[in-house]
């Protein structure tokens, strides 16, 4: 039996999820965590349940209640069976296969926008646009086998999501459905498994590459040959 995620979501995340008060994209993101971990499942729907009843007795503001409708609409599009990672051979096929269904959603509307976007090292990411907020990037990565991510560190948290294979960096190890919470300030340069990684990414303000890599992107941007 495949053990389950071992890093979840804060469980006043799930309940503002529930309840319709987290932001968009760390409410896909706490959702999709429930496609791998049926305990956590279970805990958005009790807090689903219970802001339900609050919210028949009350009128909830505007924002909260159309970012309810927006969690609610992802949530029903997810499986209500935890998800058992997908064999290697569906991946090559099928890039979004076993994937929580509103991200392939997401992903397959990026892929006929931008397009994938290259990170360097084997990396690659989809912007997911429409549940980025101002000030906010979501990003699906799919990063090679053993492939790296460079060494960054960012101006607010960055929250990340495995959705197939895994990858370590500085604060551990992050299998399918772990959650991992990188504080402001905090450098980390993750590197994929052996399968490779495809993983949702929720990051708050600025990303700032470091060492050689970073010297790099900076001269290429002030010769504008990157954005």
């Amino acid at each position: 039996m495949t053990p389950g995620p071992r890093h979840h979501p804060d469980d006043a995340w799930i309940a503002a999820a529930a309840g319709g008060t987290l932001d968009p994209a760390l409410g896909l993101l706490v959702v999709a965590h429930g496609a791998y971990c049926c305990t956590c499942a279970q805990r958005f729907a009790e807090y689903e349940a219970v802001a339900a009843g609050l919210h028949c007795t009350s009128v909830a503001p505007e924002p909260c209640r159309r970012t309810q409708e927006r969690l609610s609409h992802y949530c029903r599009q997810e499986e209500t069976a935890c998800i058992t990672p997908s064999a290697d051979g569906d991946c090559c096929e099928k890039p979004f296969a076993g994937l929580p269904r509103a991200i392939g959603v997401l992903a397959e509307a990026a892929c006929r926008g931008k397009g994938w976007q290259s990170n360097g090292r084997g990396a690659r990411f989809l912007s997911l646009e429409p549940v980025e907020a101002p000030g906010t990037t979501v990003r699906l990565y799919d990063v090679g086998p053993q492939g790296c991510v460079s060494r960054h560190c960012h101006e607010g948290r960055e929250v990340a999501l495995v959705l197939r294979g895994g990858y370590r960096d500085e604060l551990g190890r992050f299998g399918p459905g772990d959650v991992e919470t990188v504080p402001p300030g905090v450098a980390h340069a993750p590197v994929a498994d052996a399968q490779g990684c495809v993983c949702l990414a929720v990051t708050e303000g600025e990303i700032r590459i470091l060492g050689l890599d970073g010297l790099l992107v900076r001269a290429f941007r002030a010769l504008r040959l990157i954005r």
